[in-house]
């Protein structure tokens, strides 16, 4: 569940994220999974709720007897940041801009038109749009688990083949068998057949998974946003690289 959310937060799917984050915190309570759902929250927008998340990193970092110091440090760092950040918008609000309209047809008496208030759009970028999931990498994996069931199938049964071709050694002569041995020459017979089918589902699975692999598209780099916005007391440059 936390290398999932690690996917969909690389992807930049935050609100996925955040339910894949806590999820993993439910089912193993971590300073790592709290981490990670904070930073996806601060993505995703949520500074208030993203701050208390830290806050619980923190809290949970330092009463795990030091098992956890990156994760503490991180979060102290980052949370510093995020709340230096909500300090700087409250202090300096995003100024509107008035746009007076053109005067209304003449009317008898004086009369004018009132200005319409166009507020300025928020200095902060928007959300990157979610990256397609990676079915191809997905599909390499359960190839690869495939391949490794095969080969297991090949060790266990290829094993059980000698040991009844070594027991079968015993017991006849000049390729010659007792009745009493047909029992175990089938069972030889059947054990080196599903080593075989293993072998092979072995080599297919490694194939599909190597070439899904190598034909599965790479993660491409966050473009960086940059947006800019007035204040009172000049001009605010906001963006995530």
């Amino acid at each position: 569940m936390f290398e999932a959310g690690d996917g969909l937060y690389e992807g930049g799917r935050y609100y996925d994220a955040i339910a894949a984050f806590k999820n993993s915190h439910d089912l193993v309570t971590s300073p790592n999974s709290r981490l990670m759902l904070a930073r996806s929250l601060r993505e995703a927008r949520r500074d208030a709720d993203a701050c208390e998340e830290f806050r619980g990193t923190i809290h949970d970092a330092e009463t795990s007897g030091g098992r956890y110091p990156e994760a503490l440090q991180a979060a102290q760092s980052e949370l510093n940041a995020l709340e230096s950040q909500m300090a700087e918008a409250k202090a300096h609000p995003v100024a509107s801009t008035t746009v007076a309209t053109a005067p209304a047809a003449a009317q008898p008496g004086p009369a004018t038109a009132s200005p319409t208030q166009v507020p300025n759009s928020s200095p902060r970028a928007q959300e990157p749009a979610a990256a397609p999931s990676n079915t191809m990498r997905t599909a390499a994996w359960i190839s690869a688990g495939v391949g490794v069931v095969g080969l297991s199938a090949f060790g266990i049964f290829g094993y059980l083949d000698k040991k009844t071709h070594n027991a079968l050694d015993s017991e006849c002569t000049n390729s010659r068998c007792p009745a009493s041995s047909l029992d175990k020459i089938d069972a030889g017979r059947r054990d080196q057949l599903i080593a075989n089918v293993g072998l092979g589902v072995a080599a297919v699975g490694a194939v599909a998974a190597t070439t899904l692999f190598i034909l599965s598209p790479r993660k491409e780099a966050t473009t960086p946003q940059v947006s800019i916005g007035a204040s009172p007391t000049g001009l605010v440059v906001d963006g995530r690289f």
